[in-house]
């Protein structure tokens, strides 16, 4: 075995890309099971950044509140686990305007942790498909 710091850097990176999407998807899949009450949107936007290549990215910025238990809370989680394509964001402010009245789902144990649609998307996958990846090349160097 090599254990050179090539090998030793993609397993590290791997092992912690991995944990990380495995604690989203297991966040997102608790969201399916949260309680859920009303709740109303209170601003919406986009929030644009430009990145060092000059690619913008387009993130939408929804804040909503809602009341458990006689106590108001905020919330501005849309989902846990979903990345945004071209032209989602903007069709998410369309769904969710100032003043709408929504569906909030909390986590009944912590109600500060909630989100406007439960469940995971596909980018935890895709994160944990190229965690694995990175853990493979490692090993792979490794075993060269």
């Amino acid at each position: 075995m090599n254990w050179n710091p090539i090998s030793v850097g993609f397993i590290a990176i791997g092992v912690l890309a991995a944990a990380f999407q495995v604690v989203s998807l297991r966040r997102a899949n608790a969201s399916r099971r949260w309680a859920s009450t009303q709740g109303v949107i209170l601003a919406c936007g986009l929030d644009i950044s430009e990145g060092t290549d000059r690619t913008e990215t387009i993130v939408p910025n929804i804040r909503y509140e809602y009341e458990v238990g006689g106590r108001r809370y905020e919330g501005d989680t849309i989902s846990f686990g979903r990345g945004y394509m071209a032209g989602q964001p903007q069709r998410l402010l369309k769904r969710y305007p100032v003043g709408q009245t929504v569906r909030v789902f909390y986590n009944p144990s912590d109600r500060v942790q909630s989100c406007l649609e439960p469940g995971a998307g596909g980018w935890p996958l895709l994160g944990l498909t190229g965690s694995i990846a990175f853990i493979g090349v490692g090993v792979f160097v490794l075993l060269t």
